[in-house]
């Protein structure tokens, strides 16, 4: 069994803008956890299999061929990075992250979703975002937001050109992250 999702790259641009805002959120008092920067990417699915978090061995290969048909016929993606964005909200705020805007990836997602699920597996995945850090508890969460604020009316444009299918191994340091297969557009 194997815990895994899709998901696509980012450029350089994208990373620089993170590690800023992730700066200037470390130095707040607040209790979160940051994504390591080797570990940015914008998650296109999360796989589950009948309500489990965990894939059947089995099913990876016929994922990875699922993913090769759909990138076969993509095309690079332009996409815009920004603004921040708190997940679910500012109120109840779990994750900061940094908002990814295209219609291309939009449509890239939602046909992912749909050629997995007639698989039998239950992707699941919300809009497309590229996360910064996870909040632990509530408090002194205004900090938090106050912090990445600064970063608020940053966009930057770049172009996707792959997607990935990893495994993401959970450790009591955070998720250890291998890629299984990687398709370029």
């Amino acid at each position: 069994m194997v815990r895994c999702f899709v998901a696509a790259d980012i450029a350089l641009s994208v990373k620089e803008l993170c590690t800023n805002i992730q700066n200037e959120i470390a130095g707040v008092d607040a209790d979160f956890k940051l994504v390591e920067e080797r570990n940015f990417h914008i998650t296109l699915a999360f796989l589950k299999y009948k309500g489990d978090s965990v894939v059947p061995d089995s099913y990876i290969e016929p994922i990875k061929n699922v993913l090769n048909k759909i990138s076969s016929s993509q095309k690079k993606i332009t996409a815009v990075a920004g603004p921040v964005l708190y997940i679910p909200t500012k109120n109840f705020l779990r994750v900061v992250a940094l908002h990814i805007d295209s219609p291309e990836l939009e449509q890239l997602r939602l046909k992912t979703i749909q050629e997995l699920s007639s698989l039998g597996l239950e992707p699941a995945s919300n809009p497309a975002h590229l996360t910064l850090c996870r909040v632990k508890s509530l408090k002194n969460k205004e900090n938090i937001i106050e912090a990445s604020e600064l970063y608020s009316s940053e966009r930057i444009v770049f172009e996707i050109n792959n997607i990935r299918l990893v495994k993401s191994t959970l450790s009591p340091k955070g998720p250890v992250y291998e890629n299984l297969a990687e398709f370029g557009f």
